[in-house]
């Protein structure tokens, strides 16, 4: 249909997802971009949040970052990985929160604080996506 396009998710062990929407929605370091056919050429650089792909069974992932190129025919997103409802775990991501506070609130002095900031925003981020899944 030319209301779709083609969607690709590579992640370094391959590609993670194939679909055709019709729209999605993805978190930008400018704030959410909304995508359907016949978009613009564009690069654009994500950050962790809610990743939306409206035709497909789960159509909400938690995306940690990367990069997304944009056609008018095509999304190819390049991320470590992304998840879905039936991969988030609930338990590691607020542990993972936890321990990125505890890095953040450290004055030891060997702590990496830019990493600790960085691994608090993608732990807020899978926990936000998390309670949209949940709701």
């Amino acid at each position: 249909m030319a209301d779709e396009f083609a969607l690709t998710i590579v992640t370094p062990e391959g590609e993670a997802l194939t679909a055709s929407p019709r729209f999605v929605k993805l978190p930008t370091a400018t704030g959410e971009i909304g995508v359907l056919a016949n978009h613009s050429p564009l690069l654009v650089a994500l950050i962790p949040g809610e990743f939306v792909v409206d035709g497909t069974e789960a159509g909400t992932y938690f995306i940690p970052g990367g990069l997304a190129e944009i056609t008018p025919t095509s999304v190819t997103i390049t991320t470590h990985y992304i998840e879905g409802s039936q991969t988030t775990d609930a338990r590691r991501a607020e542990a993972a929160l936890e321990r990125a506070n505890e890095r953040l609130e450290s004055t030891n002095g060997t702590i990496n604080m830019a990493r600790a900031e960085n691994a608090k925003k993608r732990a807020i981020a899978r926990l936000e996506v998390m309670n949209v899944l949940a709701n």
